[in-house]
């Protein structure tokens, strides 16, 4: 009976084999859940998205108007592009902004985007007031040639 493996030796065999097996299948279940855990911290690191709201476009003058509601996490926000090709786009955005939720005012705007002048003007007018689904927002915009107002009823 040389040359044939013993016992034990055929045991170790087999034992080995199944632990290398049980260490691959490990590694692979620990790599799935680590990637889970990433993916699913990506998705709450990201802001839940609001309603599509439409975007309007309204002439006020010679100044062409552009109004993209943003909303995000319950709050207020709206991309204005404004164009013209006569008068100078110099009036304070945020001041000659009023939002108003449901018929109560939403406060004062805050403005990021383009400084006063010039015949191109874009950036986000943003309140701090809380909107829920069923609202009914109406944004008007002063100190253009003609008021500008626009709205949206809220999903």
């Amino acid at each position: 009976m040389t040359g044939l493996p013993g016992p034990s030796r055929t045991r170790r065999g087999r034992s080995a084999r199944w632990l290398g097996w049980a260490i691959a299948l490990g590694a692979v279940i620990a790599v799935v859940i680590v990637a889970a855990l990433l993916w699913r911290s990506t998705l709450s690191a990201v802001p839940e998205p609001g309603p599509s709201l439409s975007t309007q476009v309204v002439q006020a003058g010679e100044i062409e108007v552009t109004v993209t509601p943003t909303m995000a996490s319950g709050k207020a926000g709206f991309a204005l592009v404004l164009d013209t090709h006569s008068v100078e786009l110099d009036m304070d955005l945020a001041a000659a902004a009023t939002l108003t939720v449901d018929g109560r005012d939403a406060g004062t705007a805050s403005w990021v985007g383009q400084e006063p002048g010039g015949h191109h003007r874009e950036g986000t007018l943003t309140f701090s007031a809380d909107v829920g689904d069923g609202s009914i927002l109406v944004l008007r915009l002063d100190g253009l040639a003609e008021p500008v107002e626009v709205t949206w009823p809220v999903p």
